[in-house]
């Protein structure tokens, strides 16, 4: 499970994953990824790059913890 840090984040700032960071999360046979945010990409992200890498990798996203 992902926590993003102690200080309060609001919608627009919290941490998001890098595909780097999944690709590292399928080398070490991770399945499954929980967040504590609404997402595991920027809000702002358009091409969803995150959750792309996590299909590819057959890694499941829970979100919102």
């Amino acid at each position: 499970m992902f926590k993003s840090t102690e200080h309060v984040h609001d919608y627009e700032s919290y941490p998001a994953f890098s595909v780097e960071a999944i690709e590292l999360l399928e080398q070490k046979g991770i399945s499954m990824i929980g967040t504590d945010g609404p997402s595991v990409d920027p809000l702002t992200s358009e091409e969803l790059l995150a959750h792309h890498a996590c299909r590819r990798a057959i890694i499941l996203i829970l979100k919102g913890l």
